[in-house]
């Protein structure tokens, strides 16, 4: 069957975005993309957007990104567009999509069911041919609201590297092998929890130590001195106001006993740091509602706990602690879904479904 001419569409690289892209670009040789800036490791013909939707989400501006998108399709005669993150047509409701004369595909990364976005989800999907979405729980919320259009693929490990042997890592960065080793990661967002972790962490009477690496977004390194002061002695804090390379990232995944994911209430998604730590084989400790809280507990990935309930972290951390870490059957099982392979093949069968 003929490879589909994809138009890719991302107002960000950021994060998880850039490593998204890159792989979806290698489906076939005939893809572009429209992006806010080149991003040389995405092998595909590339454009970089003139509406100024990246930088100012203004309904001017919003308009003039849909018209850019409609003369691209038109002009480079695409198959289908594939906007990479729907987060960023809730505030407009999806208007002006139908001018857009060709199939469409929607990633949603992050969703919250209330008010005026349930009434912009609805308006979105039916302006559209598919929606992504990388959780059970999400897809059954929408269909409760009478949206048939979504499909579930699981949010892939992106960076299947193998690890550095864990003892090896832990005396390289000066880690007690003595402890067990509580790691978060990822930038410091409020969304995210971290101060969450170190208020409950206070509260823990069972030997740890805590490993904080990430991008300064909410929180800064000064911060996490401040309210890790009772335990100054069993933290390590690796705090970069860019962003962390690559092998800081993987180091600290690989020293990792426990990964602890304390996310609010507003982030409902997958989670990059929970996928790439089920790969590593490692305990997961995440906050029970939603997306997140469900396939930790349904694939048996480690504990939940009550979200945003410091106190509920600290006594899941103890229990934890005492008893030991175990990697479960389930668990294994659920990691073998998380290959790039399947995720770009799930997104390929669904290119030649909507565009025959």
């Amino acid at each position: 069957m003929k490879s589909k001419r994809v138009l890719y569409v991302d107002i960000s690289l950021q994060g998880h975005r850039s490593n998204y892209l890159k792989a979806l670009v290698g489906i076939n040789n005939q893809s572009l993309a429209l992006l806010p800036s080149m991003y040389e490791e995405a092998q595909c013909e590339q454009i970089v957007m003139t509406s100024g939707y990246d930088k100012k989400r203004s309904i001017k501006n919003y308009f003039k990104w849909i018209k850019e998108i409609q003369q691209i399709a038109e002009s480079k005669n695409v198959d289908c567009v594939h906007f990479l993150c729907g987060d960023v047509l809730y505030r407009f409701f999806g208007l002006g999509l139908n001018k857009i004369k060709k199939p469409i595909v929607v990633t949603y990364h992050h969703m919250l069911f209330e008010g005026l976005r349930d009434v912009s989800l609805k308006r979105i999907f039916n302006a559209t041919d598919y929606g992504i979405v990388h959780t059970e729980y999400l897809k059954n919320e929408l269909e409760k609201r009478g949206i048939r259009n979504a499909k579930q693929l699981e949010y892939p490990v992106f960076n299947q590297v193998e690890l550095e042997d864990q003892t090896a890592l832990k005396r390289r960065l000066n880690i007690p092998l003595d402890k067990i080793c509580i790691v978060a990661i990822g930038a410091t967002a409020r969304y995210k929890g971290l101060d969450i972790l170190l208020e409950a962490l206070k509260k823990v009477s069972n030997p740890f130590y805590l490993y904080v690496a990430g991008t300064q977004r909410d929180f800064s390194a000064t911060y996490i001195e401040d309210n890790t002061a009772t335990y100054r002695d069993s933290v390590k804090i690796n705090i970069d106001v860019e962003k962390l390379s690559d092998e800081e990232y993987m180091s600290a995944l690989g020293v990792a006993d426990i990964i602890v994911l304390p996310y609010r209430f507003e982030f409902d998604g997958a989670s990059g740091p929970m996928t790439e730590g089920v790969w590593a084989r490692k305990y997961i400790i995440g906050a029970a509602h939603g997306s997140m809280g469900r396939i930790i507990d349904k694939h048996k990935l480690g504990k939940t706990f009550q979200t945003e309930n410091a106190d509920d972290l600290a006594k899941v951390l103890d229990e934890v602690l005492e008893q030991g870490l175990a990697w479960m059957p389930e668990a294994e099982h659920f990691r073998q879904q998380l290959t790039v392979e399947t995720f770009l093949e799930k997104n390929r069968i669904l290119y030649d479904l909507i565009v025959e």
